[in-house]
């Protein structure tokens, strides 16, 4: 994979991170019993160390909800939560190491933080880190090691590595090649809302036996347990 599509590729994926994050943060308008702390609350906390405000702290600068986006404000925060091993700080300090977002970018310096939140269970630390090793930013290109952080993802319900680790299977890439794996994940991708892994079901689905999809199927219902 070029540099700039591997580029564009992790600049997808983190759009999406973001959108997540900001949708976290905008208050809802349905009654909640615990409202979002004020601004000074959490201020107050961060300064005082406390890793999940240091967290929201970067976060509302990082996004520019209730306070000026300000995105060096916002790796000082998210730095010092990760620091104290909060994952979701530790994932966006990565992303912004990533795309260079209130920082030279250093796909090295991503990788440490990806790994760190995705060594805690993060599925998004866990996307990222594949994409790392699937794309060779920021680590040696490796698929065998981008497959199983997809691998970890797509078992936690992520439908874009549920679908990446189906295409692995596919091109025999990182793993032995399996068209009954690959379509369960396909078809597993599907139904959690992917068009795209849809289509890539169908397709495969006609060069496969009607046993070899019944496999899938049934694998399908058990590989976000065990493969």
């Amino acid at each position: 994979m070029s540099s700039t599509s591997s580029h564009i590729f992790r600049f997808q994926v983190a759009l999406a991170g973001i959108l997540a994050l900001t949708l976290f943060l905008i208050p809802s308008t349905a009654p909640a019993k615990e409202s979002m702390p004020s601004i000074e609350e959490i201020q107050n906390k961060a300064k005082q160390g406390d890793a999940h405000s240091q967290y929201l702290l970067g976060s509302l600068y990082d996004v520019g909800i209730r306070i000026p986006k300000d995105l060096n404000m916002a790796l000082k925060w998210y730095g010092k939560a990760a620091e104290q091993g909060h994952t979701k700080a530790q994932f966006y300090l990565g992303r912004m190491y990533d795309l260079g977002e209130g920082v030279a970018e250093n796909n090295k310096e991503a990788v440490k933080w990806y790994r760190k939140a995705a060594e805690q269970g993060d599925v998004s630390g866990q996307f990222s880190l594949a994409t790392m090793y699937y794309t060779g930013d920021g680590v040696e290109l490796d698929n065998k090691e981008a497959a199983k952080w997809f691998r970890m993802a797509a078992r936690q319900g992520d439908v874009d590595a549920q679908f990446l680790l189906a295409t692995m299977y596919i091109d025999g890439d990182g793993v032995q090649q399996d068209y009954v794996k690959a379509y369960g994940w396909f078809h597993l991708s599907a139904s959690n809302g992917s068009q795209i892994a849809a289509d890539h079901r169908n397709r495969i689905g006609k060069i496969m036996t009607h046993e070899q999809r019944a496999k899938g199927l049934k694998l399908s219902k058990r590989l976000t347990q065990k493969e």
